[in-house]
């Protein structure tokens, strides 16, 4: 997990609330309490063949916890801030 910017937490926040002005209702509780964690979390495509080893894209993203139950999402930062720097 890399340290979130606080001015980007705050944005990831936003486009959350644009999407969902009512709030996200949890699917294993119905609750609606969620909280963004503090960081990103970096996923990447691995692969490997007979001759090489490596990894495709990196695809960084933010985790939303339900408070109540501990259901997790991740979502793509670079989809809820198209200006998310190409290398944070």
């Amino acid at each position: 997990m890399e340290k979130i910017r606080e001015d980007l937490q705050q944005e990831v926040i936003a486009a959350l609330r644009r999407l969902a002005p009512t709030g996200f209702r949890c699917e294993v509780c119905t609750s609606q309490n969620w909280a963004v964690q503090k960081g990103f979390y970096w996923f990447s495509e691995h692969y490997q063949s007979a001759t090489v080893k490596g990894h495709g894209p990196e695809l960084p993203s933010v985790a939303v916890v339900c408070q109540t139950c501990g259901n997790s999402k991740f979502l793509n930062t670079r989809v809820l801030i198209p200006s998310f720097p190409e290398y944070y």
